[in-house]
């Protein structure tokens, strides 16, 4: 429970810090290869949807990648 926790605000902090798209898509990649085996549905989400995540980081003040991150924040 508790390194889902970690892992869980480990997300949170790359959502709140990555400043560009390459910063993000690299913070992610780790994060995905590290919590794979424990978040399994929320990681396979989170790689379905990779394109639309990376884009946040271009754009991360409009309305659909603003609803868009708190869907990403829920699922884990």
């Amino acid at each position: 429970m508790k390194k889902m926790q970690e892992l869980k605000e480990e997300f949170r902090k790359i959502h709140e810090t990555s400043e560009n798209p390459t910063e993000g898509l690299l913070s992610i990649s780790e994060w995905l290869a590290k919590s794979s085996s424990i978040f399994t549905k929320s990681c396979q989400t989170i790689r379905n949807w990779f394109g639309e995540i990376i884009a946040f980081y271009e754009r991360p003040y409009t309305i659909v990648n603003s609803d868009l991150s708190w869907r990403l924040l829920f699922i884990l």
